[in-house]
């Protein structure tokens, strides 16, 4: 009986060596980036006849870089017109362009809405912006500060640390992540702690 007992609590010791890690406290830090937006993007819509197909409404958007790629759906509806019901077809599309050139743009728009309505082709357009956004070149040109997200993280780390009085040593890990949109940034900060243990 005393062979396992003394058994027993030599292997509970070695469980409990084994376990035995520096104290540490682990923070999270994130920052928003702030990247201004560099393009607009318009929502066009284009009105047709029941007999007008995709590629005959993007051949009559000619010039104003509209392709197929642009294109984000189609409905039918129904409008009262001249005492009668007519079935309409309603094609969008979605356009990034520079919000540099964003009066050239609605320039374009205007100039081919006049030119389908003189033309008689049974095509309008009507277009909005829809939103700004930034660019993946823009969103790139303002990078997470590591360094930035490693100060908050100790900054945050001390007020713990110090109301359990003690002190924050070096980070033991670290890691970082950028969100899809480039906009957020965190760090996972894992620091040792000492004294007043």
């Amino acid at each position: 009986m005393l062979r396992y007992f003394v058994l027993l609590t030599l292997i509970s010791a070695g469980f409990a060596l084994a376990q035995t890690s520096p104290n540490s406290i682990t923070v999270n830090a994130t920052r928003t980036a702030t990247v201004q937006p560099d393009q607009v993007v318009f929502q066009l819509s284009a009105t047709s006849n029941l007999s007008t197909g995709r590629d005959d409404v993007i051949a009559a958007l000619q010039g104003t870089g509209i392709t197929a790629a642009n294109f984000t759906g189609m409905y039918a509806s129904q409008q009262y017109v001249n005492g009668q019901y007519v079935t309409a077809l309603q094609w969008n599309f979605n356009l990034t362009a520079p919000l540099s050139n964003l009066k050239a743009t609605i320039d374009t728009f205007t100039g081919l809405q006049m030119s389908l309505s003189k033309g008689n082709t049974g095509i309008s357009l009507s277009f909005a912006v829809q939103n700004l956004q930034a660019s993946a070149q823009a969103q790139q040109t303002q990078p997470c500060s590591l360094a930035g997200l490693l100060s908050d993280a100790r900054s945050q780390a001390q007020k713990i640390a110090n109301a359990a009085a003690v002190t924050v040593g070096p980070v033991l890990a670290i890691t970082n992540s950028i969100s899809d949109t480039g906009m957020i940034c965190s760090a996972t900060v894992k620091f040792a702690l000492s004294g007043g243990f």
